[in-house]
């Protein structure tokens, strides 16, 4: 990345520079999107698939299992708004959420869901505070890997049993880790 020419550059939370094979490749289809119009798209959607099972071999999980979203926010909102949600259901995140983890499941309190938001207490949510905030009616219990907010990396497996003791999903962003550490999503059979 041309950036790091310059500087050591860390923050790859929201918008970060664009390493020079993207770079190449939204240039390469731009081009093609000029000169052929759309007589690419099949092309274009096999590098798609091509990404799917890379993906899915990074993560440990099967192409299937994997779907490609336009941002964060999107992701989240397909879960949120696509759950088959009843009234007095609940979600329970942590109060100190990236936004995108936050504002489709409040959106829900509209339906009946109850939002419910762990606070942090001494510099990270702890199990224990999320475990108690789960109960028959948890629907979701939605944490991302790594909090934006304080740092601080959860380990998946325990926020996975912690949910599914109650019969919950366990739903998690996981971009603010990949690249320094793998949770393998694979389960055994």
């Amino acid at each position: 990345m041309p950036i790091c020419q310059r500087w050591a550059y860390f923050d790859h939370a929201a918008v970060s520079p664009l390493p020079d094979v993207s770079r190449d490749a939204i240039i390469r289809w731009a081009r093609e999107a000029a000169e052929m119009g759309d007589v690419v798209w099949k092309q274009w959607a096999g590098v798609l698939e091509q990404l799917r099972t890379i993906a899915a071999q990074l993560l440990g999980a099967s192409p299937r299992e994997i779907a490609l979203v336009r941002n964060t926010s999107h992701g989240v909102s397909i879960v949120a708004e696509g759950f088959p949600w009843r009234p007095g259901d609940n979600v329970v995140v942590p109060a100190d959420e990236f936004p995108a983890n936050q504002y489709p499941w409040l959106a829900l309190c509209q339906r009946g869901v109850e939002v419910r938001r762990v606070p942090a207490r001494e510099g990270r949510v702890r199990l224990e505070d999320l475990a108690a905030a789960c109960d028959s009616r948890t629907r979701i219990l939605s944490v991302s890997w790594v909090s934006y907010h304080l740092g601080w990396r959860h380990n998946p497996g325990d926020l996975a049993e912690i949910a599914h003791r109650v019969g919950a999903y366990f739903f998690s962003m996981q971009f603010r880790a990949l690249g320094f550490s793998l949770w393998m999503f694979a389960r055994p059979e």
